[in-house]
């Protein structure tokens, strides 16, 4: 989910090094605004569904930063 690999960017947590909005924008042809609202909903979603233990982890994770 392009969303979810939003995510995971902006919070560096595949790489370790948080991505701006500007790069994720580059990577996904959009523009830095619009990166800031696809990774505020999907923040808004993990918070809410916490169906799996990957969300739920990944949820932590980012509210612990």
């Amino acid at each position: 989910d392009r969303a979810i690999e939003m995510l995971k960017m902006r919070y560096g947590i595949d790489t370790g090094e948080p991505a701006t909005l500007d790069m994720i924008g580059r990577d996904y042809d959009v523009g830095k605004q619009r990166v800031y609202v696809i990774v505020a909903k999907a923040i808004r979603n993990l918070r809410h569904t916490r169906k799996n233990n990957y969300i739920s982890d990944l949820y932590d994770y980012i509210t612990e930063r």
